[in-house]
């Protein structure tokens, strides 16, 4: 268990991918290929909500680990059998033209963002240079969520 991961995306080779965000590399790491792939370019999954005082619109950054309940959104757990939830988030499409989801799954003590494509019925985290496949994950489903743009 280090520092949090966060959920992100990023282009590489014209796709829009979600991958982890790991601050102190200022990358973003996308499970392609069967490795893990860097790239400096890319977006942060936020949510957006209210204070309750002072009525003004905070953004906060959604790291793998955080529970969404309170912030209008929510984690669900999946197998590879599905059945798949409504309303994930997309993060973006494979070469296939499959759409990817939001996802995180548990490796190494943590849990990891991942890919989730629900037309595959499979979830991908990278993980120390490779891509691993993984058949137990969650999907984040609809909330209150914005994407900061990041570039190192």
């Amino acid at each position: 268990m280090g520092e949090p991961l966060y959920m992100g995306r990023a282009i590489y080779n014209g796709l829009l991918t979600p991958g982890k965000v790991h601050p102190s590399h200022s990358c973003c790491y996308l499970p392609c290929k069967g490795k893990e792939v860097s790239v400096t370019d890319y977006e942060v999954l936020c949510t957006r909500h209210n204070h309750c005082l002072e009525r003004e619109l905070d953004t906060e950054t959604l790291t793998a680990s955080t529970s969404t309940d309170e912030k209008g959104g929510r984690w669900q757990s999946c197998i590879n059998n599905g059945p798949f939830p409504s309303y994930m988030v997309v993060g973006g499409k494979d070469h296939h033209g499959n759409i990817i989801c939001v996802g995180r799954a548990p490796h190494a003590g943590d849990m990891i963002p991942a890919q989730v494509i629900p037309d595959r019925k499979v979830a991908y985290v990278c993980y120390a240079g490779v891509e691993i496949e993984k058949n137990n994950f969650e999907v984040l489903l609809s909330g209150k969520y914005v994407r900061e743009k990041r570039s190192k």
